[in-house]
């Protein structure tokens, strides 16, 4: 795994892309990631 070298939002605010040194190219779901981290177990 490289170091994260760019992050990008989506216009909407939904989603995140992040590419790496050695050009990776992930997208994220933020409306999942925030679900997934409840603190409260829901």
């Amino acid at each position: 795994m490289s170091a994260v070298a760019l992050v990008l939002f989506s216009p909407d605010g939904r989603h995140l892309v992040s590419i790496s040194h050695d050009f990776t190219v992930r997208v994220w779901s933020l409306e999942a990631l925030a679900a997934e981290r409840d603190p409260t177990g829901r």
